[in-house]
């Protein structure tokens, strides 16, 4: 597929997940592919994402590992 003459690739949200962190709410959508993408309020992508030590990554992780749990059970 290409958009304006350029290849690109076409990735479907496998999940949505969102945590209140320091007071405020974070969301993002996820993919197995390609992990989070953050979101702002109005679903438009993030132009940053949180550093490697913002506290939302351990929310996310908790997320990820009840989502995979999920998953896991047949």
């Amino acid at each position: 597929m290409e958009v304006g003459g350029l290849p690109c690739i076409l990735t479907v949200p496998d999940g949505y997940g969102e945590a209140v962190v320091r007071g405020r709410k974070w969301r993002w959508d996820y993919t197995n592919w390609g992990g989070p993408i953050f979101l702002n309020a109005d679903g438009t992508d993030r132009k940053r994402f949180p550093g490697e030590k913002h506290p939302v990554w351990k929310a996310f992780a908790r997320w990820e590992r009840k989502r995979s749990a999920k998953e896991a059970k047949p």
